[in-house]
């Protein structure tokens, strides 16, 4: 799910097979860019559920980002998640996927593409994450 895709609209085959299968956008990171207004959050992510879309692997980091960092912008997608009247939903575990589904609700879990949100101590950080 990128800008690109306002621009390049989907066949009716294509269509089908989001609408018809479990799909998952694996990773999809904002960091550096945002929303730098609330309702794009909104708009960005309303569209990607109406077109099929399940649910959402929102990094918290790219390889160069420490804990704190990271946690700030954990922090920004669940002020995002929460002031939304969308059906919105944050998956803990694999369990929740079928609630997603069940619930026709939006769903977002949070991922990060290496260990340097661990600031090398991860005995120390790793437990935050649980």
């Amino acid at each position: 799910m990128s800008i690109e895709s306002l621009d390049c609209p989907a066949t009716d085959r294509a269509v089908s097979l989001i609408r018809d299968t479990f799909c998952l956008d694996t990773h999809m990171f904002a960091g550096k860019v945002g929303w730098p207004e609330p309702s794009m959050f909104g708009d960005y992510f309303s569209r990607a559920r109406n077109t099929g879309i399940n649910a959402v692997g929102l990094s918290i980091s790219n390889h160069f980002q420490d804990f704190e960092h990271a946690h700030g912008l954990l922090q920004n997608f669940l002020v995002h998640i929460t002031q939304r009247s969308q059906p919105y939903l944050v998956i803990r575990n694999s369990c929740e996927l079928d609630r997603v589904t069940a619930t026709r609700n939006l769903g977002f879990y949070f991922c990060a593409p290496g260990p340097s949100i661990l600031n090398h101590v991860p005995d120390h950080y790793l437990p935050f994450l649980q």
